[in-house]
């Protein structure tokens, strides 16, 4: 992993983590990391980890109008475990960090940004909430188109308070004089779906409203300012970037770095084909995607191909049909395409187990 690599390498290496649902020790990933912060003090953390506290969490607390994730770390927690770590470290070492944010995460309960337009505080929580309807998703069968308002109102207003404490966290590190030289990588691992397709939240599909995230490097001299790339990328390719911005292809990993993108002389040599994989669950509502079987996804050029496991297959031209509504895998003409995509994504996923 990355931080293995670079903890070989000399470098001090942390996490600190919002998510204690995943992105936490009991996953593996903190291989490479000699500290990872995921674990709290707080009541609702405590209480998080015991079978009664669970049960209070999920039965007792929305009776009492507790909506929210118990203990939910939030961005100034994350900021100030990981500036404490910083101050540590004292120059010492060239350092790695992960920090895991969870504040643009249902149920949706930002409060209230500063200079914001919209009012989130309508949003009580158990609209789209994970923890009370892991499967839906959703409170009922349908939302009015309202209510899916107030939620994605609600989700922008967590973006809004989440690029202010990123920007907190950036001051800091100009106060501290790191702002020339530490690499910032922002990435997310989903999307949100709001309805398209009748679907909500994440998980539950291969659709580009979940695909579809956010990939920022930053590095004043090192990587470009203000380069947008048009190209389709994967995720994957991070850690391979990470590696040559700081000097050092290092061992084989996956994906290639991005920086043949954004060279003037490379910025047209064509994408590779992203792929990306979602696994079935057991008893999930009647109609979704995932109910029952796996998918497995792959976007080349204009075309994004789903296909699950089961043999079915939906085909969409993405930029001209940007909300997926027109299934083209079965017309005659472009059935070959369909099945020419498929065969590619078999070669791509030849010898990995299914996810």
């Amino acid at each position: 992993t990355l931080p293995e690599i670079l903890a070989g390498r000399g470098y001090a290496t942390a996490a600190f983590s919002a998510n204690r649902s995943y992105v936490s020790p009991e996953w593996g990933i903190d291989r490479g990391f000699a500290r990872f912060e995921v674990y709290g003090p707080q009541i609702g953390d405590l209480l998080g980890r015991t079978v009664l506290g669970k049960e209070i969490q999920l039965n007792l607390l929305p009776r009492l109008g507790w909506f929210d994730i118990p203990g939910r770390k939030r961005a100034a927690d994350v900021n100030a475990e990981f500036l404490r770590w910083v101050d540590g470290q004292a120059g010492r070492r060239p350092f790695f960090a992960m920090l895991n944010y969870l504040d643009v995460h249902d149920p949706y309960l930002p409060g209230r940004p500063a200079g914001a337009s919209w009012d989130p505080c309508c949003a009580r929580g158990d609209a789209i909430n994970f923890q009370l309807q892991p499967h839906a998703f959703r409170c009922k069968p349908s939302l009015s188109a309202e209510e899916i308002q107030q939620e994605i109102d609600a989700y922008d207003a967590c973006l809004t308070h989440l690029d202010e404490q990123l920007g907190a966290l950036f001051d800091e590190l100009t106060r501290r004089g790191l702002d020339d030289n530490t690499l910032v990588v922002l990435i997310s691992d989903h999307g949100e779906s709001f309805g398209n397709h009748d679907l909500f939240g994440h998980g539950n599909s291969l659709y580009l409203e979940t695909l579809h995230v956010p990939m920022i490097f930053v590095w004043p001299g090192k990587a470009p300012a203000g380069v947008r790339l048009p190209q389709v990328v994967g995720i994957n390719e991070v850690a391979a970037t990470t590696l040559e911005l700081l000097g050092d292809a290092g061992p084989s990993l996956p994906g290639k770095s991005l920086s043949r993108y954004w060279l003037p002389e490379a910025r047209d040599e064509p994408p590779d084909a992203v792929v990306s994989e979602v696994s079935g669950v057991a008893g999930g509502p009647a109609g979704y995607p995932t109910t029952g079987r796996s998918l497995r996804s792959i976007v080349s050029g204009p075309w994004h191909l789903i296909v699950a496991d089961s043999g079915e297959m939906e085909l969409f031209r993405w930029r001209d049909d940007p909300k997926e509504l027109q299934n083209m895998a079965e017309l005659p003409g472009t059935r070959a395409i369909a099945e020419r995509l498929r065969d590619q994504l078999d070669q791509r996923l030849a010898g990995t187990p299914p996810p």
